[in-house]
């Protein structure tokens, strides 16, 4: 085991934000901190810096999943017992942080209010009980997806678990807890998925947006007019586009149609009356060609670059192990086929089991794009629609989580979490 302070990574090209390539250069980490840090100083001895040629491979920064409700086996909107979930959570981390993905917003769907009061407060603690240990993606908060989604669009939401914002904020604390809804500070992330068209959510979006929620929109039956609503009212994001929506039609675009908007400088340009001034939202996007046609794919790709951001949306049948066939979910069954999977006898797609990397693959071939283009939609573009502490330390900068991905032109080739090696193919 090396056992040098510093690492030096060189002959490497950098994936700039933009997604072009910089020159051959360094990149330099700390090991004590874990942190990206300037070249060590002349009086460092040569003996304590490590140096890793990387042969002209790509950088970028460790890709971020912002819808995961699992893999590995665990699912993470269930609950047993604090040490089975912790457990659980951990080997999934582990997993993850494998496959490249150094960030994660674990995802509970739609359940019941006494599941989110066990499993609510235990994802707050996570972070600081796991975020350190070597080898682990770290937790950035949680994203949760429902229970305020619309039952036409509820895809394999289970019905029962439903309902709506009729008193206002009373009934987001009624189902989510009121100390789980209150401001935190950047450095723990809080995601919602709730559909505009949802009685009273509406009145809710300006209130989530103050107490530092990012709001999404999706599992919706939404008009055009009531998704921009969600989107002046404070929404910044679109949950798993094409899916769980109404389709696009040219005259009723809808909430897919809010990639039309054209783009404002800042949220607070943003007014009723002039379209050219309403803020364009992030949309997330599973780009496994059997979500969203590879068309489709490309056209939001195009239709919005700068806010694509690619997700997983996987189940805990992410398993390579896990044969085809038809597994038990909970009270229901999954079949398992194709790379996809369904709730069984239906065509109804039951998640995801999509690997992140993957997705930035099939986005690079999707669109045509170079694969440093499709890398930014699973790492920089998340970190900025998620802001705060998440925007400011998933970078190449110095000061940033030395959380590494290493590519070629065709694949991921290494991953570096915490200034620490987790694999490497040189």
């Amino acid at each position: 085991m090396s056992t040098e302070r510093y690492i030096q990574l060189t002959n490497l090209h950098l994936i700039l934000p933009s997604g072009d390539l910089s020159p051959l250069s360094s990149l330099y980490i700390d090991t004590a901190t874990g942190l990206i840090c300037s070249a060590p100083s002349s009086s460092v001895a040569i003996d304590n810096i490590q140096t890793i040629d990387l042969k002209g491979h790509w950088v970028s920064p460790g890709m971020i999943d912002i819808q995961i409700n699992g893999a590995f086996g665990v699912d993470l909107s269930e609950y047993t017992n604090e040490q089975e979930y912790v457990d659980g959570f951990r080997e999934m981390a582990r997993g993850l942080c494998r496959i490249g993905v150094t960030g994660f917003l674990p995802t509970i769907i739609s359940q019941t209010p006494e599941k989110y009061h066990l499993i609510l407060p235990l994802l707050h603690r996570l972070p600081t009980r796991l975020n350190s240990e070597d080898g682990l993606s770290r937790s950035l908060g949680w994203h949760l997806e429902g229970p305020f989604i619309h039952p036409k669009k509820l895809g394999c939401h289970p019905l029962a678990s439903l309902t709506t914002a009729s008193e206002g904020m009373t009934s987001l604390n009624d189902i989510y807890r009121e100390a789980n809804l209150v401001k935190e500070d950047d450095g723990f992330v809080k995601v919602v998925t709730v559909a505009p068209d949802v009685e009273g959510i509406l009145d809710v979006i300006p209130e989530l947006v103050d107490r530092g929620w990012k709001v999404s929109l999706g599992h919706t039956n939404a008009s055009t007019e009531r998704a921009l609503r969600g989107v002046i009212n404070g929404a910044t994001l679109l949950t798993h586009l094409f899916n769980a929506m109404p389709p696009l039609h040219h005259r009723e675009p809808g909430v897919i149609g809010l990639l039309g908007l054209s783009l404002a400088s800042s949220p607070s340009q943003a007014t009723d009356g002039n379209m050219a001034q309403r803020v364009r939202p992030y949309f997330s996007i599973i780009a496994d060609g059997i979500h969203v046609h590879l068309q489709a794919v490309s056209m939001a790709y195009n239709a919005h670059p700068d806010g694509c951001i690619l997700v997983s949306d996987a189940m805990h049948m992410l398993d390579h192990s896990l044969s085809d066939g038809l597994h038990p979910w909970r009270d229901q069954l999954i079949e398992k086929r194709d790379g996809g999977i369904t709730l069984a006898g239906t065509d109804t797609l039951a998640g995801s089991i999509l690997p992140l990397p993957q997705a930035v693959l099939n986005l690079a071939r999707f669109s045509g794009v170079c694969l440093s283009k499709a890398v930014i939609c699973a790492t920089y573009t998340p970190a900025k629609a998620l802001g705060g502490q998440v925007e400011r330390m998933v970078g190449l900068e110095v000061g940033c989580w030395a959380d590494l991905c290493i590519w070629d032109a065709g694949a991921l080739k290494g991953v570096w979490k915490g200034g620490k090696e987790v694999w490497y193919q040189g």
